[in-house]
């Protein structure tokens, strides 16, 4: 008979916002646990890490936006509100995220204090995928939780009390029949090594071996005093301003879990806390107005905002305007006075070029005068040439006949010499 396979571990990190669940979560993961590789990355509010898996952010949020509530809205959590068929399109979608977490791990873990409101949610899948769900809650003074929501939200302190119960009260009763420890951020801060074997003897993580190392390691590399901006003592949360009897009580329970003074198992500790809940449903209907009222002003001043960023916006753009005006006035006016300067080198120019051309229209004028001038001249000496050579041609026929005559002479004298000779003899 085969042997059937261990079931997978998942521990999951519960607590309110600004709790130190990513200090805890941090701790899990450099003690072996499989985190997953799509964590959110750092900010500037949480320098060294959130540790939390952004694709399970992510359909938390959504599905909290789909009951028409934020991460920050103190009306308690109605699943029975979300129609069917898109109550299972976010279980399909939170199934796959599962898978793919523990896949390949014995132990993984998550975190994200939306899911201590949204744990039934999360519950039905851990019980459908036969995964063996283990609850680390991590609990911090809520003064000092009401001081953090108001230096990074500007929180009421009525609202960040509200908030902190809200996700304090009604998760207990859920996991306390699981494997599940109550975690106190500042012990933890104060006596790591203490709250370290704490958590080994309830998870088995680390190995009891490594556990000093890896404290020696978290202690050095990760945490710091600097991760605390406030620390409260336990009395002071009688100061509470809303729930006057509720909150002392409530944080007076969690800090006997956190010392281990008492347990999630005993019955007194189960029937102090179901009473400190039954308060805490009484004011439901009052807190679900409360809610309302918060959504309208949530939206009002979400409006006002996309108002004032709107005028903001068409400020800039009118001061770019007429930043750009200037600008272009500027340019045009060195524009202005560059072509004005071209156009009185162009015009001195033209003036040279005019100049010029007169002179040459002299100049040719003159040439013109001297050309008519030297035509005359030429066609006196044509005329006076044709005079020449037509008497150089009477000339020529002068000689000729000359010529002629002397040789008539000449032939006289020959003739006459002749005459004379005879005559004498």
């Amino acid at each position: 008979m085969a042997t059937p396979s261990p079931r997978k571990r998942l521990i999951v990190v519960l607590g309110m916002h600004r709790s130190g669940t990513s200090a805890l979560t941090r701790w899990l993961g450099m003690a072996g646990v499989e985190l997953g590789d799509k964590l959110l990355r750092p900010e500037s509010d949480n320098p060294t890490g959130f540790w939390e898996d952004r694709r399970i952010v992510a359909l938390n949020d959504r599905l909290l936006s789909a009951l028409g509530l934020s991460w920050h809205s103190v009306a308690p959590v109605d699943l029975s509100l979300l129609p069917a068929r898109k109550l299972s399109a976010f279980r399909t979608r939170a199934r796959k995220l599962l898978q793919a977490l523990t896949l390949q791990a014995p132990v993984a873990a998550f975190k994200d204090p939306r899911t201590a409101r949204l744990l039934p949610f999360w519950q039905t899948l851990f019980d459908e995928m036969d995964l063996s769900a283990e609850y680390l809650v991590v609990a911090r003074h809520p003064f000092s939780v009401m001081d953090s929501l108001q230096r990074r939200h500007r929180f009421t302190r009525v609202k960040s009390e509200l908030l902190w119960l809200g996700h304090v009260l009604p998760v207990l009763p859920q996991i306390w029949e699981s494997t599940a420890l109550v975690v106190d951020y500042d012990r933890w801060v104060d006596d790591t090594v203490a709250q370290a074997h704490r958590i080994q003897r309830t998870f088995g993580v680390p190995r009891r071996a490594d556990l000093d190392p890896v404290v020696r390691l978290y202690r050095d590399d990760f945490l710091s005093a600097g991760l605390r901006h406030s620390k409260y003592s336990d009395s002071t949360s009688s100061q509470a301003v809303a729930l006057d009897e509720l909150l002392p009580k409530v944080w007076q329970l969690l800090s006997d879990l956190a010392t281990d003074a008492q347990g999630l198992a005993d019955s007194a500790f189960r029937a102090d806390w179901h009473v400190l809940e039954s308060s805490w449903n009484m004011a439901a209907d009052i807190l679900t107005a409360l809610a309302c009222e918060e959504l309208r002003a949530d939206r009002s001043i979400k409006a006002l905002a996309e108002s004032q960023g709107e005028l903001d916006h068409a400020r800039q753009d009118a001061a770019k305007i007429r930043e750009q005006m200037g600008g272009e006035l500027d340019s045009s006016r060195n524009h202005a006075a560059n072509l004005t300067e071209r156009v009185q080198q162009t015009e001195a120019e033209l003036g040279r070029v005019r100049d010029q051309l007169a002179a040459r229209s002299a100049q040719l004028d003159q040439s013109q005068n001297w050309s008519f001038i030297a035509m005359e001249e030429l066609r006196g000496l044509t005329g006076t040439m044709v005079l020449t050579r037509q008497h150089v041609t009477n000339l020529e026929s002068l000689v000729e006949t000359l010529r002629a005559e002397l040789a008539d002479a000449s032939e006289s004298k020959s003739r006459l010499g002749g005459c004379l000779l005879y005559t004498s003899d």
